[in-house]
């Protein structure tokens, strides 16, 4: 009886996957990466970051400055 259940055609609509999970894949991938790159990039040219101490020597700032 279960066999026949899960043969049916009304649970194929769960299990099909189509150009559209696709696009939301993609789309979800290219927020977090913008996301990610944006933290990265304001955590490496912050103020105080040991990563980059001699900052203000680039000449680069943030506008509201």
């Amino acid at each position: 009886m279960t066999l026949i259940a899960i043969n049916e055609n009304s649970n194929l609509s769960f299990l099909t996957k189509g150009s559209r999970d696709f696009l939301v894949h993609r789309a979800i991938v290219l927020g977090l990466y913008t996301t990610t790159s944006i933290l990265v990039k304001g955590a490496l040219d912050a103020h105080g970051s040991k990563l980059m101490p001699d900052k203000k020597d680039f000449y680069y700032s943030f506008t509201c400055e």
